[in-house]
């Protein structure tokens, strides 16, 4: 039986009803959410808008001036740009120059659009036809946050079109001492086996050592410049069709096993994650969280209230005790049609 190939992407909320009624309640007091954003060309994602006040972060992108743009704009008051490449610190990390990757890359349709009509896609798209300014700069995350004194470090997106694993590697101290809750990085599929490679596979081995779990995944099609097929955008990038290249995934820290563990978990920890993760399109992780949280949540949120937001997410029923209900008596329901 032949099936439809289907792009899937990462489902992000943007109207977030628990994280809203979260934020309306202060739950978090003065604590903010801090976002480190490697590769912010364009801005921080409006996602982010959710948490208001409470955002506080720093985007990265080695065109300077983009990032002067941006400081300028100032769409995020609590966020700063800053013109540099993010790198590991590593040396053999970061001289490594892989091929397979690059070279399975440049043969797709969307490469040979951008030659034919020759579209500088950095200058046109990235830089909004400004001149390409690039930063001398070159730190890892680990030494930016030490040097300015930047302790708690919350979610940290990644996307840099090929340096992904060397700017996780740079962030060791981070993700392995640090209250880092998630990741959101691009991941290549291609590249050679090599452990110093920006795959997929190291970036999963990566993080899955330093207590992360993959949470979800989202895979990019492009077809080959010999048989072009429908762009899945108005711009020559990604395609309906053709052969997976690459996706964006998310990990997560897994906080109900590692209460199960024994680890004591900080309330507002807690609440962060089940924001984050109804932003992300996964509201039952986050209800999840909240039933094995209830006692301690209770104490600064009204858990059902929040449940029954996270069930309206679903769009199958309007509150939380019907939607079990309905499941434990009509399962047909849940069916697809």
């Amino acid at each position: 039986m032949t099936k439809n190939i289907v792009h899937t992407e990462n489902q992000i909320n943007y109207n977030p009803l628990m994280t809203q009624y979260i934020m309306k309640k202060k739950a978090l007091g003065q604590e903010n959410v801090f976002l480190l954003d490697v590769g912010a060309s364009g801005g921080i994602a409006d996602y982010w808008k959710v948490f208001e006040q409470n955002l506080s972060g720093v985007g990265f992108d080695p065109l300077i001036n983009e990032c002067r743009r941006l400081n300028i704009i100032n769409q995020f008051p609590g966020v700063i740009y800053v013109p540099s490449y993010i790198v590991s610190e590593i040396t053999e990390i970061d001289q490594y120059r892989g091929t397979r990757c690059s070279d399975q890359f440049a043969r797709n349709s969307a490469i040979s659009y951008l030659k034919q009509f020759n579209i500088d896609y950095v200058k046109k798209v990235l830089n909004k036809d400004d001149e390409c300014v690039y930063s001398d700069s070159r730190i890892s995350l680990d030494r930016y946050c030490l040097e300015n004194k930047i302790k708690n470090v919350d979610f940290i997106k990644v996307d840099t079109d090929g340096a992904d694993y060397a700017v996780l590697r740079g962030a060791e101290k981070l993700l392995r001492e640090g209250e880092v809750l998630g990741l959101y990085v691009e991941s290549h599929f291609h590249g050679e086996a090599h452990p110093y490679a920006n795959t997929f596979r190291n970036i999963d081995q990566f993080l899955v050592e330093n207590g992360f779990s993959l949470f979800d995944l989202s895979t990019w099609r492009y077809t080959k410049a010999q048989l072009p097929g429908t762009f899945l955008y108005k711009l020559p990038a990604q395609t309906v069709t053709g052969q997976i290249s690459w996706g964006d995934a998310l990990y997560l820290k897994d906080l109900l096993y590692m209460k199960n563990q024994g680890k004591q978990i900080p309330t507002s920890q807690i609440i962060k994650m089940a924001c984050l993760q109804e932003i992300f399109g996964l509201p039952d992780c986050a209800a999840e969280l909240l039933v094995a949280f209830r006692d301690q949540l209770s104490k600064v949120i009204d858990v059902d209230q929040c449940l029954n937001a996270l069930a309206r997410d679903m769009k199958l029923h309007p509150d939380y005790n019907t939607h079990m209900k309905c499941f434990c008596n009509h399962q047909e329901s849940f069916f697809p049609k």
